[in-house]
């Protein structure tokens, strides 16, 4: 085994604590200083700090944390122990721990292991300067140092050995920094309490002030415990919250991480080999605790979060079991992809979250804002096998009510999102899944977890597996306009049942014919009629590039059930219809109608009287109208007109349409036939230099509509426009 401590220069990688928090010992309290590595207690007396030293002159760790809970007020310990004590590490002082666990009661008490560099040197450059081993028969289980305490400190202690545990808090308010602990078998620091005894609560293990941030081989809260906080620290073997509730032993309200990067942990190289090879172990563990939060933390990679961690061996992510109100956001996972060795040689195994339930059922666990499968840039993939996985391990329990919202998973070797055929209730909504070896969304059927690949719509969706093998809906169309895509289809399911159908686009569509969706667009809600089948048409606001390609979800209401990603379609070149922003009546006289009757054609009509003018050829109606394009070099301009006139003579009226040429400054005639009395539909579209008609800057498009060679107008003879719209391409 290793015993070498870690560089202190790796502490710069998660040398962060609590804001506004900041490490000071107490000005007022008794300093205590350790002159030696032996376990012995020789003072006598109330063994109070001013009984110090006994007779053998010097201090031991044992007997400066028996003065300090026997003094009232606050104390410090400080360490000054002389090189020629040093055993076993030469360039580190080495606690001996012989009399059992030491136990600090006081209150206020700062632990401060780093005093030994200010005392005597940096012995050790490549580590802390104190740490403990354990020399106490059969008590490899038991922490080295159990704080049932409030408001202590516990500063820069390095390795601890042959120990379960490097420090144990049993209090409430007490930090834990700066310390690089590498040893203990369970792991570096615990805060957990026993049955009947009150939760320890409001402690912090690591912070946000540089220097506070910890190294640690793991970090366990275990029940009794709540309101506890580890942040800003490099964890290497695992953070792990625990609770029993079926004792009435609850672990809540705890929280990894948090939402600033100075919060930030660095949770990789948990895991082993186990029997015959199988990859064993989680670097996130959440086990029927309550309400715990899993925030901003870098999982499975690097200090950088840019590639993966070199060590890492336990497949899993993050594994949440048997617990309740469990979220997970804004954490960058990845670099879970662990190979097999000896019997499970060549299988490849990983997954960056899962979600599961065992001895109970998991309930109300929020995966939302999550980085799967990239670098902290979201944009580098580092390779992990498998993004979400949602599965019982029997078939009495179940993770209910599990929402998976707005996520980023990409390249993954396996499947985006997996729901095992037990499970039922998954909601997945508004996530980014692109670029997955298997499918984005996989619904097992089957046998337990079941077998996976695309399940196809069954007529009335009365088939079983995984989120109830939710139909999903059928595309018949998407065109885009740059700036919207209109989608319309058809959805068959159960009848009589609310849904929501959320759309998606990616640049291109998936082998199997099926997803994924790297851009979430958008979503409207549907209600199936008697027979299951409903239909949908919508436009929404999205810049999809022509080539792309759309898919879609469906998810009932009722249950949260999500069907796997639709069958993807082409999206293809749509119009952008642009209505007038305003118009001119230049020759005759508006009786009727307003700007926004232009807009479509629905019988809402401008009314304008015609004048007399005496000279046929002459306008005897004119209207101007202005316009803005979304595009400044439009591919095709369609100017479109519906409308009728009854001035006289019937069938001898001109009807001419022209638009201006910003290039020439001229208007040009597009259009010219005999008005008639009845509704009649004019369209002309420019597709040779369509941008010389709109003005460069502003985008604005002129037309002009004119009625003339009407040789007897009276007060009601004029013409109607039903629709008058410009359509850019």
């Amino acid at each position: 085994m290793d015993i070498r401590p870690l560089k202190k220069t790796s502490l710069a990688l998660c040398a962060t604590a609590v804001s506004g928090v900041l490490f000071a010992p107490n000005a007022m309290a008794d300093t205590v200083t350790v002159t030696t590595l032996e376990d012995v207690t020789d003072f006598t007396g109330s063994q109070q700090v001013g009984d110090l030293p006994g007779p053998d002159g010097l201090v031991s760790f044992r007997e400066a944390v028996t003065a300090a809970n026997k003094t009232p007020g606050p104390q410090t310990i400080a360490f000054a122990i002389p090189t020629s004590e040093f055993w076993l590490i030469t360039d580190m002082a080495l606690l001996r721990l012989e009399q059992g666990a030491f136990v600090l009661t006081d209150s206020e008490t700062t632990l401060d292991f780093t005093t030994q560099t200010t005392n005597i040197g940096n012995t050790n450059p490549d580590g802390m300067e104190v740490g403990i081993y354990g020399l106490e028969a059969n008590a490899w289980g038991v922490a080295a140092i159990f704080v049932n305490a409030d408001n202590c400190v516990v500063k820069g202690l390095g390795n601890v050995y042959q120990r379960g545990h490097a420090v144990q808090i049993l209090g409430h308010n007490n930090r834990v920094i700066g310390c690089q602990i590498e040893g203990p078998f369970y792991a570096a620091v615990s805060v957990a309490s026993f049955m009947g005894w009150a939760p320890p609560s409001g402690n912090v293990v690591g912070g946000t002030v540089p220097g506070e941030g910890n190294m640690l081989s793991g970090v366990q809260i275990g029940g009794p415990a709540e309101d506890n906080v580890v942040i800003g620290n490099f964890v290497t073997n695992g953070v792990i919250v625990q609770g029993a509730s079926r004792y009435g032993v609850f672990a809540r309200n705890n929280r990894i991480g948090g939402p600033t990067p100075a919060e930030r942990n660095v949770i990789s190289g948990a895991g082993y080999y186990g029997e015959e090879g199988f990859p064993v172990g989680n670097q996130v563990s959440i086990i029927d605790a309550d309400d715990t939060i899993v925030e901003g933390n870098y999982i499975g990679t690097t200090a950088d979060g840019m590639s993966r961690y070199p060590q890492q061996v336990g497949p899993t992510g993050i594994e949440v079991r048997d617990a309740r109100g469990t979220t997970i956001r804004n954490n960058v996972i990845a670099g879970l992809r662990v190979v097999g060795t000896n019997h499970y040689a060549g299988q490849i195994f990983g997954q960056a979250i899962n979600v599961s339930a065992a001895n109970e059922n998991t309930y109300d666990t929020v995966i939302h804002d999550n980085t799967i499968g990239l670098a902290a840039d979201g944009v580098t993939p580092i390779i992990t096998r498998t993004g979400i996985r949602v599965s019982p391990l029997t078939a009495s329990y179940h993770a209910l009510g599990t929402i998976i919202r707005s996520n980023h998973i990409a390249w993954v070797e396996t499947n985006g999102i997996s729901v095992g055929s037990q499970e039922n209730g998954i909601t997945i909504t508004q996530n980014s899944i692109h670029d997955s070896g298997g499918l984005g969304i996989d619904l097992y059927y089957g046998y337990f977890e079941g077998t996976g690949g695309v399940t196809l719509n069954d007529p009335g969706d009365g088939d079983v597996g995984g989120n109830g093998l939710q139909n999903f809906p059928v595309l018949l169309s998407a065109e885009t306009t740059g700036s919207s895509i209109a989608l319309a289809g058809t959805f068959d399911t159960s009848p009589s049942e609310g849904f929501t159908i959320e759309f998606f686009s990616s640049p291109s569509g998936d082998p199997s014919g099926f997803g994924e969706g790297a851009v979430f667009l958008g979503s409207t809600s549907v209600t199936t009629d008697g027979a299951g089948h409903a239909a949908f048409s919508l436009t929404l606001p999205a810049n999809v590039a022509v080539g792309h390609v759309a898919t879609a979800t469906a998810t009932r209401v009722s249950t949260g059930d999500t069907s796997e990603f639709s069958a993807w379609i082409d999206v293809a070149s749509g119009d952008i219809l642009v209505a007038p922003d305003s118009f001119n009546v230049t020759w005759g006289r508006l009786l009727a109608g307003s700007l926004e009757s232009l807009a479509a054609s629905d019988d809402e009509r401008v009314r304008i009287a015609g004048s007399v003018t005496g000279a046929r050829g002459s306008p005897n109606v004119q209207v101007e109208l202005n316009g803005t394009s979304p595009l400044s070099q439009p591919a095709q301009l369609t100017l479109k007109l519906e409308a009728q006139s009854d001035l006289f003579p019937v069938g001898q009226v001109s009807q001419r349409i022209e638009m201006f040429n910003f290039v020439t400054q001229q208007w040009v005639q597009v259009d010219q036939r005999f008005a008639t009395t009845a509704d009649s539909v004019a369209s002309y579209s420019v597709t040779s230099n369509a941008g010389h008609f709109v003005e460069p800057g502003t985008k604005r498009m002129r037309a002009r509509l004119t009625w003339s060679g009407g040789s007897q107008v009276s007060r009601s003879q004029g013409s109607k426009i039903d629709q008058l719209c410009w359509w850019v391409r």
